[in-house]
């Protein structure tokens, strides 16, 4: 069977038969748009994340609905209906953002003229205060940590937990990337820990603090394969079961507050900054792309505040 060919200024470029055209049903778009992501070498999970949130699209648009019926008044809609929802802003601006991708997508391959989502105007994102622990909440953390509870699944789980919040308080990573943490990623001898594939695709090395080297030490050289973090079966921990194990240690370890993965983050950055840290050197370490970024991710000590606040005279 001949394969249709479409002629260019240039040269007659073959094209494969079944190539998706104006006429090809958006759901059918999903599965040619992952294979583009895959050969822009994206990384899985992002990958994992374009079609997911496409596919939510999709799936609100009408059942035979093609890719000229992606029109900005569309686009529009879709934003409205998710601001009904009530979705914070920054969520819905990723929701946007895939599906420019997939027009950006469609108009390099010749099914669309314009992008629609060019005149859509993106929601404001809310700059959220950081929020990381306060010392008498670090320090009650802390001493949760030394002395493991009677219960014998909580006695488990923290075993599991502890090396966990170590590691995120003192290294700063992301809940994904301690997932991802595997033992040859870590070099005890000369005290690094590599992270790979960090948030856009970065890596970068962390020094361990003598407080995660020691821990890191205690465990088992027989037990020193895969991920760092375990999960009850010893097997390799996913992100959603460390996310799982993250809301549950608050009450296993008896606490007064409840705290995320997140503020752990958080507090890592505070801390530095509060004990003469410099703001470079935050930046590279916790794997931000921008200053601005790092800025706005710490907390100002209020010691400091109070300090700049003295230096007002009395009177002008």
């Amino acid at each position: 069977m001949t394969e249709p060919t479409v002629q260019t200024r240039r040269e007659l470029v073959l094209l494969p038969a079944d190539r998706p055209d104006v006429r090809t049903p958006l759901r059918d778009l999903v599965e040619p748009f992952r294979r583009s992501l895959v050969a822009k070498k994206l990384r899985p999970r992002g990958i994992r994340t374009y079609v997911y949130t496409l596919n939510l699209f999709v799936a609100w648009m009408d059942a035979d609905a093609t890719i000229k019926d992606v029109t900005s008044a569309a686009v529009r809609r879709y934003q409205e209906k998710l601001s009904e929802d009530d979705m914070a802003g920054a969520t819905m601006g990723n929701r946007l953002s895939c599906i420019r991708g997939f027009c950006r997508w469609a108009r390099r391959e010749g099914m669309i003229d314009d992008d629609p989502t060019r005149d859509v105007e993106w929601p404001k994102k809310k700059l959220t205060a950081p929020r990381p622990l306060k010392p008498a909440q670090l320090r009650e953390l802390l001493a949760s940590l030394k002395q493991p509870p009677e219960n014998r699944y909580h006695h488990s789980m923290w075993k599991r937990g502890r090396l966990a919040i170590i590691l995120m308080l003192f290294s700063g990573l992301r809940l994904a990337e301690a997932a991802a943490l595997r033992w040859e990623h870590i070099d005890l001898d000369d005290g690094l820990l590599m992270v790979y594939e960090g948030k856009g695709g970065k890596d970068r090395n962390v020094p361990l603090h003598s407080m995660l080297r020691l821990n890191l030490e205690h465990v088992p050289e027989a037990e020193r394969t895969g991920s760092v973090l375990k999960n009850i079966d010893g097997e390799d921990i996913s992100r959603r079961s460390l996310e799982s194990l993250m809301r549950r240690l608050p009450r296993v370890l008896n606490l007064s507050y409840r705290f995320t993965a997140h503020q752990l983050r958080h507090s890592f950055a505070t801390q530095i900054l509060r004990h003469g840290g410099d703001l470079r050197s935050i930046q590279v370490l916790l794997g931000h792309s921008s200053l601005e970024t790092t800025m706005r991710y710490i907390l100002v000590d209020p010691e400091q505040a109070r300090a700049a606040v003295d230096c007002l005279p009395a009177g002008w």
